[in-house]
């Protein structure tokens, strides 16, 4: 008698399950595109906080400045000079405005109107920040004037975050 062909056959090995690693090669790319995204954003947003930065410390100074003030550590005049200046180093170290720095006057007024696209520094409460804050006693409101600057840097920090 011949032998049954069929029980000189192996068994049956199925193959093995496909496992997790090393994944497939469009999940390699889509991690690397995942990765590249979160650096590009991170990138953006540190150095949109960045260009910000100096509007908020001057935001900071004239905070500080305007609780002196109330406080009475600092008269109306002081206020009116240090937020000032807090203005003409904002406009020239962190805008570099070359027209900043010679700006006095009326022409600072108007420098700053064109800033604030308003008239409230050369027709409002800003006008004391001409040649009218050196009076030996300033008229000036000082709630208006920093309720003003603060309109004013508001606007800064939207114009930083246009700047490439």
């Amino acid at each position: 008698m011949q032998p049954n062909l069929l029980d000189q056959l192996r068994d049956i090995h199925l193959p093995t399950a496909p496992t997790l690693w090393p994944p497939a090669p469009g999940w390699w790319l889509t991690a690397a595109l995942l990765v590249t995204g979160l650096v590009l954003l991170s990138r953006y947003l540190l150095a949109r906080r960045r260009r910000a930065l100096p509007v908020r410390k001057a935001q900071q100074l004239l905070d500080e400045l305007y609780r002196d003030y109330q406080q009475g550590a600092v008269a109306a005049a002081g206020f009116v000079h240090g937020s000032n200046e807090v203005l003409k180093r904002l406009l020239i170290h962190t805008l570099r405005d070359p027209a900043a720095r010679p700006a006095s006057g009326r022409g600072w007024l108007d420098l700053l109107d064109d800033y604030a696209a308003s008239n409230e520094f050369t027709e409002g409460a800003g006008r004391v920040l001409g040649n009218s804050r050196f009076q030996p006693a300033p008229n000036v409101d000082v709630a208006a004037l920093f309720a003003l600057l603060q309109q004013f840097l508001q606007q800064m920090v939207a114009k930083s975050r246009e700047l490439k």
